[in-house]
C-alpha cells in the first residue's frame, strides 16, 4: 500500500483532472438518464400481477392512464359550474375535464370538483403551465384548490439538495479544526455524487425513489471517508512537523486506507444484500448506493488529497476551535456497569424482538390532499380476464357491483359491447351519457343531449331500431343492437336519406360520427386480441381490511367464474400480492444482512465473539426502530424497513468497529479497563459524532419535508435508527465489550 500511495501522490494531478473530466461527463449522461415512476416494473418476474401488466403493455399498448390535476371550489353558484369547465376546458394542454353536475363525486356539500386530464407527465413544463393557469384564473376564487394525482410525488426539488448541503456544512464547520476543510469534502464527495448518478445511466434508468434518495444517502454514508482521511493527516503533520507534506500524504492514506476501505466494505455488502429483495427496486437502490459508496472511496483517495495539499495554507490560516466532549464520566459508567450493560443488551434484543412483531406494515404511500376529504381518491382496480370468458364476466360483475364500495364496473360486455332493446337503450341512455362524461372523459355536444333527452327520443330510437331491423329481415319487437351497432347504421344511412333528416340535423351527424370514432378508440381500449379489461372505480382505502376481503372475494370468485388465467392489476392489488410474501422476505433480508455483515466483521477481527456482538447491537436497534414506530401509532413503509436494515447495519456498524477497534489496540497496551475505554472514546468520539449526526440530522430533516412520502418516510426511518444506533454504540457497546473483555482479547 505504501508504493500506491506514493505513486497516487507523485500522479495526483493526472487522477484528479481524469476524476473531474468523469465527473463532467457523468453530470451530461445524469440529464439523459431515465426516470421510472411506473413501480410495476419492479415487480418480481414471478409476481401475479407483473404477468398481467405485461400483458396489458402487449395488447393494449395504446392505453395510457391520463395524468390529473383537480380543482375544487366551495359555495360555487350553480350558474357558474359549466361555464368554468368550459374555461377550464380550454386550457392549453388540457385534453378533457370530467365533471357531471349532481353526482356525488363532483358535488357535495357546497363543494364542486373538475378532474383536468392532460397526456402530458407531471413536473412537465405543459402540465405546470396548466397549474399556473389555474391559480392565475381561481387563486382565491370560491376557495379554490387543487392537487395533482402525481402518487409518486415527482422529481426532487433542488432546494432540498441544497438544504441537504446546508445542514451537512453547518454540522462539519461545527466539528472541523477549520473553516476549509468542511468545503473541501463537500467538494470532494460531490464529485462522486454527480459520477455515480451519470453512472446510472447504464442501468437504463432509476425510478425516482432512487433519484430522490441517491444522491442524499451517498453524501451521508460516505462523508465520514474524507473525515477519517483529514484526521490521519492533521495527525501526522502535527507530530511530523518537519516532513515534506506531501510525504505526509502518502503515510496518511497508507494508514488510513486499511480502515477506510473497511468502513466502506461494510456498507457495500450491507447494501449489495437489497439485491435479494424480490422486489426489484431494492436491488436498484442497493446496485446505485453500493456503486456511490466505491465512488466516493475513489474521490476520496484521489480528489482530497490534492485539494487538501493545494488548500493547506488556507487549511492553516483558518483554524478554530473544535467542539471537545468529556467522555470521562461516560467512561466510568460503563467500566463501572459493564455486566448490567451486557445483560441489558441481551433483554433488550429479546424484547424487541418480541414487541417489533406487532409493528404495522404498510404497503402503498400517498400524501392525502384536503380534496380527499371531500372527494376521496378513487382507488381503480383492474381485472384481465380471457376474451373467451366474456360471457361468464357479464354474469358476474352484477353481484361485483353489489358491493357498496365500488361505485363503477366498466367492461366492454357491459358498456360498448351490450346489446340493447330500443326500450332498453332509452332507459340506458343517461346513464351511458354519464359515464361517457365522467369516466372516460368525453364532451357530450349539447346538441346531441337535447335531442336525446326531448319527448320524441324514444320515437325516434324505436324508428331507427325497425329500420335497422327491417334492413336485415329482423323481428323489430326482440331486435338488439349494441349503441356502437346503432351509430355504424345511422352513419351508414343518414347520408342523403329524408326519413332521417326528420331526426338528425347536419350538426348532430357530425357530433355523431366524431362520437363514433371515440367509441372505436374506448373500444380498442378495453377488449384486445385475447383479454379484455374490468375496470373497477371503489373507494376502498389503498390498504384496509374491506380492500383484502374484497380481494380475496375476487381472486376466490374468479377461479370458480372463468375458465383461463385472470390478473387483478391496481395500487391495492399490487400491495395485496406483496402483503402475502413480506413475512418471508422480511425474515429472508434479515438473516441475510446479518449474515454477510457478520462475516465482513469476523475477516477484519478474526474473532467470532466480535461480530456477534456488533451485529446483535446494530441489529437491536433495527428492532428498537420499528417498536418506535409502533408505540407512535404510526405504521411502518415496508420498504423502509427493507432498506433501512441493509442501510443502517451496513452504514452504523462503521462506528461500533472504529470504536472496537481503538479500544482493541488501546486493550494492547493496558489491563485498566477505564483507561482503555477512555482511550476508546477520544480517538473515536470526533469521527462518530460528526457522520453520525450528519446521517441523524439530515435524513430525519429531509423525510419531513420530501415531496413523495415515502421517500420521505424511507429517509426519516433511516434517522431515527441511526439515531438509536448511536445511543446504542455509544452507552451500551463499551459496557458490553468490557464485560466480554477477556473472551475478546484471548
Amino acid at each position: 500500500m505504501t508504493k500506491f500511495s506514493a505513486a497516487l501522490i507523485r500522479h495526483r494531478l493526472k487522477a484528479f483532472i481524469i476524476m473531474l473530466l468523469a465527473a463532467v461527463l457523468c453530470g451530461f449522461l445524469a440529464l439523459k438518464t431515465p426516470v421510472i415512476t411506473d413501480m410495476t416494473r419492479y415487480l418480481p418476474s414471478d409476481s401475479t400481477m407483473k404477468k398481467g401488466v405485461d400483458i396489458m403493455a402487449e395488447e393494449f399498448s395504446s392505453l395510457a392512464m391520463p395524468n390529473t390535476v383537480r380543482v375544487m371550489f366551495h359555495n360555487m353558484p350553480e350558474e357558474e359550474k359549466p361555464e368554468i369547465r368550459d374555461r377550464l376546458s380550454a386550457i392549453p394542454n388540457v385534453d378533457s375535464v370530467s365533471f357531471s353536475a349532481g353526482d356525488p363525486s363532483y358535488e357535495k356539500d357546497g363543494y364542486t370538483l373538475y378532474i383536468l386530464s392532460s397526456s402530458y407527465g407531471y413536473g412537465s413544463p405543459e402540465l405546470n403551465g396548466v397549474i399556473r393557469e389555474i391559480e392565475e384564473q381561481y387563486g382565491g376564487v370560491y376557495e379554490m384548490v387543487w392537487a395533482e394525482d402525481d402518487t409518486m410525488g415527482g422529481d426532487v426539488p433542488l432546494w432540498i439538495i441544497a438544504l441537504a448541503i446546508l445542514i451537512i456544512l453547518i454540522i462539519l464547520l461545527s466539528m472541523s479544526p477549520s473553516w476549509v476543510e468542511p468545503f473541501l469534502f463537500l467538494a470532494t464527495i460531490g464529485v462522486a455524487v454527480i459520477i455515480n448518478t451519470g453512472t446510472n445511466y447504464i442501468l437504463g434508468g432509476t425510478s425516482d425513489i432512487t433519484l430522490s434518495i441517491g444522491a442524499v444517502l451517498q453524501l451521508v454514508l460516505s462523508m465520514d471517508y474524507a473525515i477519517m482521511l483529514m484526521n490521519r493527516y492533521r495527525h501526522i503533520r502535527e507530530t511530523e512537523s518537519g516532513e515534506e507534506h506531501t510525504i505526509c500524504m502518502q503515510r496518511a492514506l497508507s494508514e488510513s486506507f486499511t480502515a477506510i476501505s473497511s468502513s466502506s466494505l461494510t456498507t457495500i455488502a450491507g447494501l449489495l444484500v437489497l439485491i435479494f429483495m424480490s422486489f426489484k427496486i431494492g436491488a436498484e437502490v442497493g446496485i446505485v448506493l453500493a456503486k456511490g459508496v466505491a465512488i466516493s472511496l475513489i474521490c476520496t483517495m484521489t480528489v482530497l488529497p490534492t485539494l487538501i495539499l493545494f488548500f493547506e495554507k488556507a487549511i492553516i490560516r483558518t483554524r478554530k476551535k473544535v467542539l471537545q466532549f468529556n467522555m470521562t464520566p461516560l467512561a466510568v459508567f460503563c467500566s463501572r456497569f459493564r455486566y448490567p450493560l451486557l445483560a441489558a443488551l441481551v433483554i433488550l434484543f429479546g424484547v424487541l424482538l418480541f414487541l417489533k412483531n406487532g409493528t404495522r406494515f404498510t404497503y402503498t404511500y400517498v400524501e392525502t390532499t384536503p380534496i380527499d376529504d371531500h372527494f376521496p381518491r378513487a382507488n381503480q382496480m383492474v381485472v384481465l380476464y380471457s376474451n373467451e370468458d366474456e360471457e361468464a364476466m357479464a354474469g358476474w360483475i352484477p353481484e361485483i357491483e353489489k358491493t357498496e364500495q365500488v361505485t363503477s364496473a366498466l367492461s366492454w360486455s357491459q358498456t360498448l359491447g351490450k346489446a340493447f332493446t330500443a326500450g332498453e337503450l332509452a332507459a340506458s341512455l343517461p346513464s351511458l351519457l354519464q359515464m361517457a362524461e365522467s369516466q372516460a372523459g368525453m364532451q357530450v355536444p349539447d346538441s346531441v343531449k337535447e335531442m336525446l333527452a326531448g319527448e320524441s327520443s324514444d320515437f325516434m330510437l324505436q324508428t331507427l331500431y325497425n329500420m335497422a331491423a327491417a334492413s336485415e329481415g329482423e323481428d323489430p319487437s326482440g331486435f338488439r343492437m349494441t349503441f356502437q351497432d346503432l351509430l355504424d347504421y345511422v352513419m351508414e344511412n343518414a347520408e342523403g336519406n329524408p326519413l332521417f333528416d326528420a331526426f338528425l340535423s347536419d350538426d348532430i351527424k357530425e357530433s355523431l360520427s366524431l362520437a363514433r370514432e371515440k367509441l372505436d378508440d374506448a373500444g380498442s381500449m378495453m377488449r384486445g386480441k385475447q383479454h379484455s379489461l374490468l375496470v373497477l372505480n371503489t373507494t376502498f382505502p389503498d390498504e384496509s381490511e374491506e380492500g383484502t376481503a374484497f380481494l380475496n372475494r375476487l381472486s376466490e370468485e374468479g377461479h370458480e367464474r372463468l375458465k383461463g388465467d385472470f390478473y387483478l392489476i391496481g395500487s391495492t392489488p399490487m400491495a395485496w400480492e406483496m402483503s402475502q410474501s413480506f413475512a418471508s422476505e422480511l425474515n429472508r433480508m434479515t438473516i441475510l444482512t446479518a449474515v454477510v455483515i457478520f462475516l465482513v466483521v469476523l475477516i477484519a477481527f478474526r474473532s467470532l465473539l466480535i461480530p456477534l456482538v456488533l451485529v446483535s447491537l446494530i441489529q437491536t436497534a433495527v428492532f428498537a426502530t420499528m417498536v418506535l414506530i409502533r408505540f407512535t401509532g404510526g405504521s411502518m413503509y415496508y420498504l423502509a424497513l427493507l432498506m433501512v436494515q441493509s442501510i443502517l447495519m451496513g452504514a452504523t456498524i462503521d462506528y461500533a468497529i472504529l470504536f472496537t477497534d481503538y479500544y482493541l489496540e488501546k486493550r494492547s497496551g493496558t489491563d485498566d479497563l477505564k483507561e482503555v475505554l477512555q482511550s476508546a472514546y477520544d480517538h473515536s468520539i470526533h469521527t462518530i459524532l460528526t457522520s453520525g449526526l450528519i446521517i441523524v440530522i439530515v435524513t430525519m430533516i429531509l423525510g419531513n419535508v420530501f415531496p413523495n412520502p415515502a421517500t420521505g418516510q424511507i429517509c426519516f426511518t433511516i434517522g431515527e435508527g441511526a439515531a438509536v444506533a448511536l445511543i446504542m454504540i455509544l452507552f451500551i457497546l463499551p459496557g458490553v465489550l468490557a464485560a466480554l473483555d477477556g473472551r475478546i482479547i484471548t
